[in-house]
């Protein structure tokens, strides 16, 4: 159905969300509902009290072991673009191609 982030980052997959039809609004609020308190479970495990690393001006790459529709990956791209000035670009780990959208 899409992917969230820290910051409010939200990325959908359409065709995905078409399918749901009419029920798709109430679906999408319940399932962000659920992962954003899964989110800041996660985020607080793995950083405890630390803050976001600075990644300005640093090139960021990022690896999905599970790349399905790509929404995680273009979730995680919007989000470290938002914090480093320099590329960011992603690949499955099946050593599929850069994944449009994503580099910068």
């Amino acid at each position: 159905m899409g992917a969230i982030a820290s910051g409010g980052v939200c990325v959908l997959n359409p065709d995905v969300v078409s399918v749901l039809g009419s029920d798709a609004d109430e679906a999408i609020e319940s399932v962000m509902a659920d992962e954003t308190e899964e989110l800041k479970s996660r985020e607080k495990r793995y950083r405890d009290d630390r803050p976001f690393p600075d990644m300005r001006d640093r090139v960021v790459i990022l690896v999905d072991d599970g790349l399905a529709t790509g929404a995680t990956m273009r979730r995680r791209a919007r989000r470290s673009s938002a914090r480093t000035e320099k590329n960011c670009c992603g690949r499955s780990r099946g050593g599929g191609n850069k994944l449009p959208g994503i580099s910068r």
